[in-house]
């Protein structure tokens, strides 16, 4: 027994140093298992990642508007900040490239667009002042038109020299008188229309009118608008039968004849 007794100890030894090991290899395989693990679901993170860039990237291309193309730029450029998202997947990388590429493209054709239009712009207020500058001098000529078209309530003399001015674009420099025109054109336009319906009025309905007691709000709002323009006081004009009193004048006071002289 004192003799076995050494190899006994040299055995426990080798035993203990066995199970050292063993554990030690348990341990290093469950780390490498939770390493690969760790990789796995970093590599199917990644992949949802760049799955969602691509999509979106996709569709900017397809709808290819500044606003949809600079949108998923920005999605992709914060999911790949600081990763090596990009490095790892090659059609992301293109579909990035290219979506830059198509939103340059369309910020240049924007500003050519703006450009132009800034242009266009110039020249047509070029163009004006230049037509303006060349009509000032006939801003006499056509201020004597609006006058007398004023002074006789002419139409087509207030129609003609109102399209003068605007046509040169006087209109500032013929204050007062091309407000005045346009105010008066607008009232004798009115008082034309009124007098062209009231003489195509025949004998029978002036009769009916005559006979209404009651008549319907847009007959009494049409005649005391014609006899307004006559020159007859709105108070007076308040009850109906004060119209039926003047449809019945006859002469140089009746409708049609007090229409003429208008």
């Amino acid at each position: 027994w004192a003799r076995a007794w050494p190899r006994v100890q040299v055995l426990r030894a080798l035993n203990a140093v066995d199970a050292d090991a063993k554990a030690k290899a348990m341990e290093e395989a469950r780390k490498a298992r939770e390493e690969e693990e760790r990789q796995k679901r970093e590599e199917e993170e990644r992949r949802k990642r760049a799955l969602v860039c691509k999509e979106m990237l996709r569709g900017a291309l397809k709808a290819n508007t500044i606003e949809t193309l600079e949108n998923a730029i920005k999605h992709t450029e914060r999911e790949t900040f600081q990763t090596t998202l990009m490095e790892h997947d090659d059609e992301l990388k293109t579909l990035y490239a290219e979506a830059r590429e198509a939103l340059e493209k369309l910020r240049k054709e924007e500003e050519e667009r703006r450009l132009a239009e800034e242009r266009r712009l110039e020249e047509e207020r070029r163009i004006a002042e230049e037509k303006r500058q060349a009509a000032l001098a006939r801003v006499g000529e056509i201020e004597i038109i609006l006058k007398r078209g004023i002074s006789d309530r002419n139409i087509d003399l207030l129609k003609s020299g109102i399209k003068q001015a605007e046509d040169n674009f006087l209109q500032k420099d013929l204050f007062p008188d091309y407000d005045n025109a346009k105010v008066l054109l607008e009232r004798l336009e009115k008082i034309e229309k009124v007098k062209k319906n009231i003489m195509e009025l025949k004998r029978p309905l002036i009769a009916e009118l005559k006979s209404m007691a009651n008549p319907p709000v847009p007959v009494i709002k049409a005649m005391t608008g014609a006899f307004l323009l006559m020159g007859e006081k709105a108070s007076y004009l308040k009850e109906w039968n004060n119209i039926v009193i003047l449809l019945n004048k006859t002469g140089q006071l009746s409708v049609k004849r007090r229409v003429q002289e208008l």
